[in-house]
């Protein structure tokens, strides 16, 4: 789930996304290093998260499509449909 924003600029039947705002990492899960538990900030774990609703690579577990050339994801290749989701 997640919030959307409607605006001008977009072609219509398309979206976008900015990257970067939510982790799985960078300190916002709890590790086990070295025998020691250091635990996860949930400050860091706000946000959405782009991998889980990205298409996924068959060639590489958990991880999206990857552009061959660029090696980055390949963030053009995935369909999305938004539904409005009402409170409970």
């Amino acid at each position: 789930k997640g919030r959307i924003k409607v605006r001008e600029g977009l072609m219509p039947g398309t979206i976008t996304f900015s990257v970067g705002y939510g982790h799985w990492g960078y300190g916002a899960t709890q590790l086990e290093i070295g025998g020691k538990t250091v635990k996860g900030d949930q400050v860091r774990r706000a946000g959405i998260s782009l991998n889980p609703i990205m298409r996924r690579d068959p060639a590489v577990w958990q991880m999206p499509l990857m552009d061959p050339i660029g090696g980055s994801a390949a963030f053009f290749q995935t369909r999305a449909r938004l539904e409005p989701v009402v409170n409970a």
